[in-house]
């Protein structure tokens, strides 16, 4: 007979990578400013409002991107949350890449 194949992924995706660099990301907000961001809009009664971004962290800390892939916020609301997204540091560690969504 003929001998069984066995395929190995040579890489496994990286979870781990992901829970740390989520860490990161949601304590490094500056939620003053993200505030500021969303003060008109919610001032005009609009609530529940959401932000689903991607992005990949290296493993220096350095964001390669950060796109907005899907919001229910007005443009220039999203620019602003967006900015402040950009902002928050990363340690070096595990590089990532991966979706999160945030409820403002």
């Amino acid at each position: 007979g003929k001998p069984a194949r066995i395929e190995l992924p040579t890489e496994p995706p990286r979870t781990s990578g992901i829970a740390e660099r989520r860490r990161q990301l949601r304590a490094g907000i500056d939620q003053a400013r993200l505030a500021r961001c969303t003060r008109s809009i919610a001032k005009a009664g609009l609530t529940g409002t959401y932000v689903q971004i991607e992005l990949a962290v290296d493993a220096s800390g350095a964001v390669g991107f950060l796109n907005v892939i899907d919001t229910d916020l007005p443009s220039a609301t999203a620019s602003c949350v967006r900015e402040v997204l950009a902002d928050v540091p990363f340690r070096s560690g595990a590089p990532a890449t991966w979706r999160e969504k945030l409820d403002l």
